[in-house]
């Protein structure tokens, strides 16, 4: 608990100046003693580049350790990194569960990211279909290369290649 309480000071910048590499090491410290939320930190500092490169993969573990214990910020950031892409899979499916958790742990972020979420989902399973162009037809009687089928079943989309391949045989 110390080890958050002093790299929030550093991170914060709480009386005295913002100094990420100091928040980095304290963080680290609550983190690899299994402090949820220096996890979620530590992963944070390296997704938004705090004092670091920003680093996808090394983001990735912390999150994910911190979301393994319910922080809601580190489930709803594990969304947000399904739905773009960064360091993992892009996966529309991952994110809407990632957000859902999030909310569910009271994540108010996740709310506003799952609206974005579902409005661009519908807009690319809405879409209007482009209009079909038909064209006229000339009548059966009128055109010797129509006919109609005559069969009670539709033909089965083998019979096409075995007529062939008898055909072929004899």
């Amino acid at each position: 608990m110390a080890a958050y309480f002093v790299g929030s000071i550093y991170f914060w910048g709480q009386g005295v100046a913002v100094d990420y590499p100091r928040a980095m090491a304290a963080y680290k410290v609550g983190a690899e003693g299994g402090h949820a939320v220096c996890q979620w930190q530590v992963g944070s500092m390296y997704y938004d580049g705090h004092g670091v490169d920003v680093d996808y993969a090394q983001a990735l573990p912390w999150i994910e350790k911190a979301a393994a214990q319910d922080v809601p910020q580190a489930v709803g950031t594990l969304g947000t990194m399904y739905c773009d892409g960064e360091g993992v899979t892009s996966s529309w499916r991952r994110t809407r569960e990632y957000y859902e958790r999030a909310i569910e742990l009271g994540d108010s972020m996740s709310v506003e990211s799952m609206q974005l979420l579902t409005d661009a989902i519908q807009k690319v399973t809405s879409r209007p279909l482009r209009p079909i162009v038909t064209r006229a037809r000339p009548h059966a009687s009128t055109h010797p290369s129509f006919s109609l089928h005559t069969r009670s079943t539709p033909p089965s989309w083998t019979s096409g290649w075995r007529s062939t391949a008898r055909a072929a045989r004899t």
